[in-house]
């Protein structure tokens, strides 16, 4: 990026220097092309993102508990094929982490994508491990589905441990003349209250 934006302003310079520009017009050029490459390099890095199937996958499960299409239960509480709005239970919650039940979650977000004409590229333990990687969900030890003890006496199940702050929605763009502290924007218990993300949801 920074060397076209180099190449625009000696085309600038040279415009003004045969006189087919004015200064105001060739520094307007080199704003314009500022603005476009720095417009261009967002979009470059949002396609980066679309292209990572861990983000991807976080993405659309941040999306399913933000439509209420998906519910937690507090730990000791057993999973119920859905809540009485109709969301599916996929796992648990304490003050901290979701530990979402492997092969739930992986179905319902992986039958999103499927209603959005998108696949799933990485097989399950692929899937797990490159989402460890980025940092979206934790491990225990070199395992990246631990065996979670659901505390109601019920054997345990292979789960994702993500950290609840995941699973909130980016903070929006700050509105003209509001800072970045202006307090826009759902909080996590905020989003407790609004979302599947609230344990124990009915």
């Amino acid at each position: 990026m920074a060397h076209l934006l180099v190449g625009a302003y000696y085309f600038a310079e040279f415009a003004t220097y045969i006189g087919v520009m004015s200064a105001a017009q060739a520094a307007l050029h080199v704003d314009l092309t500022r603005v476009a490459l720095l417009a261009n390099s967002a979009e470059q890095v949002r396609a980066t993102e679309q292209s990572n199937p861990a983000t991807r996958f976080m993405d659309v499960l941040r999306s399913l508990f933000m439509r209420r299409t998906i519910a937690l239960r507090k730990v000791g509480e057993p999973l119920r094929p859905a809540n009485d709005a109709g969301a599916v239970e996929v796992g648990w919650k304490d003050d901290q982490f979701a530990y979402l039940e492997v092969n739930v979650i992986l179905a319902t977000v992986n039958k999103e994508l499927a209603a959005m004409n998108e696949r799933q590229p990485l097989q399950a333990h692929g899937l797990w491990k490159r989402m460890a990687a980025d940092g979206l969900i934790l491990s225990v030890g070199n395992d990246v589905t631990p065996k979670f003890n659901r505390g109601n006496g019920g054997p345990g199940v292979r789960v994702i441990r993500v950290p609840l702050g995941h699973l909130e929605p980016p903070p929006p763009p700050p509105s003209p003349g509001r800072g970045p502290g202006s307090g826009v924007g759902p909080g996590l218990g905020q989003l407790g209250q609004g979302s599947g993300l609230a344990a124990g949801t009915p």
